[in-house]
């Protein structure tokens, strides 16, 4: 937990809804993971792009110390036991 509490991001999920063409099927609703920065809980960085980060997104997540592979191992492996969907996506090799 202490990784969690000092890391200048936080693991943050978002779920959305199917949009309209996908309803249509009956659609799953989409659980994205997502960086969010702790100073500026504006700054949302979709963990895809976290896993391979360049450019402004490898910038933003170099800050410090903070290594993004190591923290969303760590985080993801918490919920991973609560939910067999985020168990199932740390299977991947790059979860998002």
């Amino acid at each position: 937990m202490a990784v969690s509490a000092a890391s200048l991001f936080r693991l943050c999920f978002r779920l959305e809804e199917p949009d309209e063409e996908s309803t249509k099927g009956n659609a799953s609703w989409y659980l994205r993971y997502l960086l969010q920065a702790a100073a500026d809980q504006s700054l949302l960085v979709p963990v895809a792009d976290a896993w391979s980060a360049k450019g402004r997104t490898a910038t933003a997540l170099k800050r410090g110390e903070f290594n993004p592979r190591d923290y969303l191992l760590a985080t993801l492996g918490q919920p991973a036991g609560l939910s067999a969907g985020i168990e199932q996506s740390l299977k991947s090799a790059a979860p998002g």
